[in-house]
């Protein structure tokens, strides 16, 4: 399972429908504080794909709160922005190709 945290209703349901494309079951939330809720009564999500701009609060903090209640997450940052996010974080230009998205999620999943 995958939990998507995109606050563009554009861009959720491309990103949806690569993913189901590519045989992942998705979850989607607009908001950190939806994507927290789905993390605690879904411990089926073995990867986040998070925006790094939200509407409540950054993908990294969302990820940092995240993996404190869940430190095996596995997170995957996407941005139309250029982001220098650190060292050891993984990440996904916007705009992406699906085969780029699914190549990145199955590496990460080991897939």
């Amino acid at each position: 399972m995958i939990l998507v945290v995109e606050d563009s209703k554009r861009l959720q349901p491309l990103i949806i429908h690569i993913l189901e494309s590519g045989g992942y079951q998705v979850l989607v939330a607009e908001d950190a504080r939806t994507a927290m809720e789905m993390l605690t009564s879904r411990p089926d999500v073995r990867l986040m794909l998070t925006d790094v701009m939200l509407p409540q609060m950054t993908g990294l903090e969302l990820a940092r709160l995240a993996r404190a209640k869940r430190p095996q997450l596995k997170v995957l940052y996407m941005s139309g922005f250029d982001s220098e996010l650190g060292e050891g974080l993984q990440f996904i230009q916007k705009p992406f190709t699906p085969d780029s998205l699914l190549d990145k999620i199955a590496a990460m999943l080991g897939d």
